[in-house]
């Protein structure tokens, strides 16, 4: 009578962890790839008036954005053979450059997002977009992932708190049909 009682509440187990780690995982990537939204939309429109032939200093910010504090979006402009041409996001004085590989894989793809972390305290959503053409630029766009990551985190905890109510819940109801179960057979 026990195994009667004990399979079918491992069953529940199993499907409420499957269920709470679908859920965990399909907003934790809708969170994850709408941060990238704003950083598209910037760096596709840059590249393209680039390609209308104007100059990087019409497609610039005009204030630079403390990569390391800031959640502004910022934008970044390297030359066809992977120089940083020009940036509004700094990190102390300095404009950090992005990995040649990074550049390299955007060059092949036409358009790459990638996570970008180039110091502990800073790590941001960078699209990068290639212009192609005779001057071959890329636009890199980024901003700060720290509030995503907050959501992530409260995400985690919701989805924690529901799977240990559902664990609670079953068993709960184990133990009490095994009460039961032993009461009717006396």
């Amino acid at each position: 009578m026990i195994r009667t009682i004990f399979f079918p509440h491992v069953a529940a187990a199993i499907l409420a962890t499957g269920i709470c780690l679908l859920v965990y995982s399909a907003v934790q990537q809708g969170y994850r790839t709408g941060a990238n939204d704003p950083q598209i939309q910037i760096a596709n429109d840059a590249a393209l008036k680039l390609k209308q032939g104007k100059p990087v200093t019409a497609i610039m910010p005009a204030d630079t954005v403390d990569m390391e504090q800031s959640l502004a979006t910022f934008v970044q402009v390297y030359s066809s053979n992977n120089g940083l041409v020009a940036s509004s996001g700094v990190i102390g004085n300095q404009a950090p450059s992005v990995p040649a590989g990074v550049l390299e894989k955007a060059r092949q793809e036409g358009e790459y997002a990638v996570t970008w972390k180039p110091t502990a305290l800073a790590r941001n959503a960078s699209v990068i977009v290639y212009t192609g053409g005779r001057q071959g630029q890329f636009i890199l766009a980024g901003r700060s992932l720290q509030e995503v990551e907050k959501r992530i985190s409260a995400l985690v905890t919701m989805v924690f708190m529901c799977w240990l109510l559902c664990m609670c819940v079953i068993c709960a109801h184990g133990l009490l049909q095994a009460y039961l179960s032993k009461k009717t057979n006396a």
